[in-house]
């Protein structure tokens, strides 16, 4: 109940706040590696490589009823997401020191689609465009003619779907 998925339009943490529950379908998620790190009854830590919407909690929720004692998570650090690691983050007391990323490399490991300068004023318009065939499932980076990053969007029936619109 305490992610920010959606249930008719609303937050479940908002939900959860106001005292509402509601019924959540299960997910699939992809789970890389499970690595049990230490084990010193009644705790335990463990590493996990997991994919995009993972709900760390609710796998140490699952492990818990799977092993028949319960489990709540009492402490969580990322230490990677995506290509970035915890040796590259900055202190947030040494946050104004810090070299700025550009959204553009943050994003450039997405598939790349590029597209003239028509069609990158007909985006940033919000036009509907129909998804090239075979366009990659998730999200995906629309570059305009020099590179450029215009939006970030994924095929959706047939349509690019906007995720993300960037100001040219």
């Amino acid at each position: 109940m305490y992610s920010a998925l959606k249930v008719d339009g609303q937050r479940l943490y908002k939900l959860a706040r106001a005292g509402i529950d509601v019924d959540r379908a299960p997910r699939r998620i992809r789970i890389e590696t499970i690595e049990l790190q230490w084990f010193r009854p009644p705790n335990a830590a463990f590493s996990v490589v997991c994919a995009t919407g993972t709900y760390v909690r609710a796998l140490v929720r699952d492990v818990g009823e799977a092993l028949g004692c319960g489990a709540t998570l009492t402490a969580l650090r990322r230490t990677r997401s995506g290509r970035f690691t915890l040796a590259e983050a900055i202190p947030l007391d040494r946050a104004g020191d810090a070299k700025v990323i550009p959204v553009a490399e943050i994003l450039s490991e997405l598939p790349e689609i590029r597209i003239d300068a028509a069609v990158a004023g007909d985006v940033r318009h919000g036009r509907k465009l129909a998804a090239p065939a075979g366009a990659p499932a998730g999200p995906i980076r629309l570059t305009g003619p020099v590179g450029e990053l215009v939006a970030i969007v994924e095929a959706d029936q047939g349509r690019l779907r906007y995720l993300r619109v960037f100001a040219g």
